[in-house]
C-alpha cells in the first residue's frame, strides 16, 4: 500500500489559452465559473476498482459561464503536472506530496473565491475523475476528500448524449460530432482540459444548460 504519494514534479502554469471563434450569445447558466478537470492516473491493463491508482497530473481549467471563454483578465488555467521521464532523483526527493498539491490548488481556490455561494462546478469527462481517482487518491494519503469533492458537478459525457439524443461518447468522438479533431496528445491531462473546453463552448452554443448531474453517493 502507498501511504505517502510523491509527485515527481510540480507545475503550476498559466497559459492564455482562448477558445476559437468567440461567440457573444449570451445564456445564463446555473453557475458562475466551470472547473475543467482531467486527472491522469496511473494504471494496468486489467486493473480494476481496487487498483491502487496514483494521481500523476491534475490540470485544471477555469471557464466563465457567459461566454465559455477563459477570463481574459487573468487567463486562469492551473496546472499540477506530473512529468513521468527525464526527472532527476534529486527532484522526486523534493518532491510535494499530494496533499500539498491541494493546498496549493485550494490557494488557486481561494483566489479567486470559487465555490462561494455554490458559483463553481467541475466539468469532468466522465464520473472517475472525482468519484475514484480522487476518492481513493485522498484515501491512499490519509486525508479527508475536500468538500467541493463532494458537491455535485457536471459530466460532460453524459450532458452531450442527453442533448443530442445519442449514446455516450469519448473526448475524440465528441469532437467528431462537430467536424473537430482532437487537438494535442490524448491522455495528457492538460490537452484533454482544453478539448473538454471546446466541447463545453460547442454545447453551450447549441443551447445546452450545464447542471450538475453527477454526485457521489
Amino acid at each position: 500500500m502507498i501511504s505517502n504519494i510523491r509527485l515527481l514534479s510540480i507545475l503550476i502554469l498559466l497559459h492564455k489559452f482562448k477558445l476559437s471563434q468567440p461567440c457573444n450569445l449570451s445564456r445564463t447558466q446555473p453557475f458562475q465559473y466551470y472547473l475543467c478537470l482531467d486527472v491522469e492516473a496511473t494504471c494496468e491493463q486489467g486493473g480494476g476498482f481496487d487498483y491502487k491508482n496514483e494521481i500523476i497530473e491534475f490540470p485544471v481549467l477555469l471557464i466563465e459561464s457567459k461566454t465559455f471563454d477563459v477570463p481574459s483578465n487573468n487567463p486562469i488555467l492551473s496546472k499540477f503536472c506530473i512529468e513521468l521521464t527525464g526527472i532527476p532523483q534529486s527532484t522526486i526527493d523534493i518532491s510535494p506530496s499530494f496533499p500539498e498539491v491541494l493546498c496549493k490548488f485550494q490557494e488557486f481556490l481561494h483566489s479567486h473565491q470559487l465555490f462561494y455561494k455554490e458559483s463553481c462546478s467541475f466539468l469532468t469527462d466522465g464520473p472517475w475523475d472525482i468519484r475514484d481517482f480522487i476518492t481513493k487518491q485522498c484515501k491512499m494519503s490519509k486525508i479527508s476528500r475536500p468538500r467541493y469533492f463532494s458537491l455535485p458537478w457536471v459530466d460532460i459525457r453524459t450532458l452531450f448524449a442527453k442533448f443530442y439524443n445519442c449514446r455516450p461518447r469519448n473526448i475524440p468522438n465528441m469532437l467528431a460530432h462537430y467536424g473537430l479533431n482532437f487537438e494535442g496528445h490524448e491522455h495528457s491531462g492538460i490537452d484533454d482540459t482544453k478539448n473538454l473546453a471546446i466541447i463545453a463552448k460547442r454545447l453551450w452554443e447549441d443551447g445546452a444548460v450545464f447542471k450538475a448531474n453527477r454526485k457521489l453517493r
